[in-house]
């Protein structure tokens, strides 16, 4: 296309659309789209309006918004153990760089009571006074067992 050729159609453009509107209105008809946004769906809002509801079910059994202060997961109410110190992040996180100034970089050997103690850390499963089971470890193993399920579903049975 030429510069010509697409300086008359550019300036046509007004020109055409006054004609369309026209032949729109002598004709009865007109040109509507339809709502584009699939958020906007009556389907996505009822479910919506059922997410938000689930939500606040969930918020009120276990709100985080209590004057409690010990630390607790919101979704199975499980209580942080007084090892748990996530929540003084920055002091631990201070304290570890302190202990780092004045050292080689290469040299310096982090130790593990240092580190920040989350929830996770303080859990496992109580199996019996002497064990105990860590659920990441118990977690990953059931996922195996679920992924080899196909494989022994020809009646043969697993053995542990």
């Amino acid at each position: 296309m030429s510069d010509e050729q697409r300086a008359l159609w550019v300036l046509s453009s007004p020109v055409c659309s006054e004609y369309n509107h026209a032949m729109e209105d002598f004709n009865k008809r007109a040109f509507s789209t339809s709502v584009q946004h699939k958020e906007m769906s009556g389907a996505r809002m009822k479910r919506d309006q059922d997410d938000l509801a689930k939500i606040k079910g969930k918020l009120e059994l276990c709100s985080p918004f209590s004057a409690d202060p010990t630390l607790r997961n919101i979704i199975t109410g499980v209580v942080a153990q007084d090892s748990v110190n996530v929540d003084e992040y920055q002091k631990v996180g201070r304290h570890f760089i302190d202990k780092m100034e004045g050292q080689q970089v290469f040299t310096y050997a982090s130790k593990l009571k240092d580190k920040v103690k989350t929830l996770g850390d303080s859990c496992s499963v109580k199996v019996s006074p002497g064990r105990s089971i860590d659920q990441a470890l118990l977690f990953q193993r059931l996922i195996v067992i679920s992924n080899a399920g196909d494989f022994f579903r020809g009646g043969s049975r697993v053995r542990t």
